[in-house]
């Protein structure tokens, strides 16, 4: 608790939450883009993470507490390193309601051993099972392949059996076949393909960089104009 409650000490949680002239209010998500951005290095238990961890819960925890009204402006809120926060004491019950107060929730992970050892086994699976949809970039250990294998399911393949007695004449079968094998997600950063699971099926569609997306490009020169307050070439 101690640990938790220093970072209010630091410095840069002081100007943010208390000092920053351009700091906004709890409403004010649902007017503007809102970017919470820091180092890698600075997002650990004993610095930044705690006050990450209370700023997403109480946004989550307002943005589910009403159902907005009829022509309300929807609301995402996109969690990059996602295991590196901690464990979020609401992020199962809000992932299983957010739909209907109008929130969208991205979570990137570096995997799902990362988000069992916050949440344990079986919050892992009710993570991963409130996501609708679900972007594999890579998989690089057997035991999370397992576990996105079950998730993608099985579909009935079809085989033919000759006999050579029988003239031409085969035997139809079917059997379960997993849709998607172990080595189709471990390797998936060598083919350079991700794999895409959502209500409808699974899709194995080619990777693309974000950096080669020009509209996402030219976002990111305008929030660094705006952030630094000059042009970026």
């Amino acid at each position: 608790m101690t640990v938790g409650l220093s970072c209010f000490s630091l410095q840069g949680v002081t100007y943010i939450l208390r000092d920053n002239p351009k700091k906004i209010g709890m409403d004010a998500v649902r007017r503007k883009n809102v970017f919470l951005s820091i180092p890698d290095n600075l997002l650990t238990e004993s610095q930044y993470s705690p006050i990450f961890r209370l700023i997403i819960e109480q946004q989550m925890t307002y943005l589910t507490s009403t159902l907005p009204s009829e022509h309300f402006r929807p609301i995402g809120i996109i969690i990059d390193e996602f295991y590196a926060l901690g464990k979020l004491p609401s992020a199962e019950k809000v992932l299983s309601l957010a739909r209907g107060y109008g929130l969208f929730l991205w979570i990137l992970t570096q995997g799902i051993s990362g988000i069992e050892k916050n949440y344990g086994r079986e919050g892992a699976r009710i993570i991963l099972e409130n996501c609708r949809i679900k972007n594999i970039l890579e998989c690089s250990d057997t035991q999370s392949a397992d576990m996105l294998i079950k998730l993608c399911g099985k579909y009935a393949d079809k085989s033919t059996t000759y006999a050579t007695v029988s003239k031409g004449r085969g035997t139809i079968s079917w059997h379960d076949k997993d849709v998607f094998s172990a080595a189709d997600f471990i390797n998936l950063a060598e083919r350079g393909k991700t794999i895409v699971i959502t209500p409808s099926g699974m899709h194995q569609i080619d990777k693309v960089q974000w950096y080669k997306i020009k509209t996402i490009v030219d976002m990111q020169k305008k929030i660094k104009e705006e952030d630094y307050g000059k042009p970026i070439i």
